[in-house]
């Protein structure tokens, strides 16, 4: 992934930001760290991020894709593609981050309550 495509995903993630913060809980924002190629990063997001962010139940989800060698995944100390997390205003992780991806067994569980994690701290932060 470019420096270019990276930096194209912060500003999405701005903008983001700004539409979670307004929602006040009712739209929450992910980050993944992946590498290009990575075939378990492309199943994440076919298996689960993409079907979550299309559902029509419960908070409204959406995410980006960072690359996992960008300086925001180093301060974050994220090794393994994919790593995914829910963020907060600052991109700072507001949910454990979900490293790796086996299978579909367990992750829509551990997704949905990130999702629950990231709604409780939009709800508590001020404008």
């Amino acid at each position: 992934m470019s420096n270019r495509v990276a930096h194209s995903s912060l500003d999405k993630a701005r903008k983001l930001l700004e539409k979670a913060e307004q929602s006040r809980g009712a739209f929450v924002l992910g980050a993944m760290a992946s590498l290009q190629g990575c075939p378990w990063c492309d199943r994440l997001i076919a298996e689960q991020l993409q079907p979550r962010q299309r559902a029509k139940t419960g908070v409204a989800f959406d995410f980006i894709v960072l690359d996992l060698r960008s300086q925001w995944a180093h301060d974050m100390q994220y090794r393994v593609a994919p790593t995914f997390v829910m963020v907060g205003r600052k991109m700072q992780p507001i949910s454990e981050p979900l490293v790796g991806y086996g299978s579909n067994d367990f992750y829509s569980a551990y997704l949905e309550d990130a999702i629950s994690q990231a709604a409780r701290y939009w709800k508590t932060q001020t404008p």
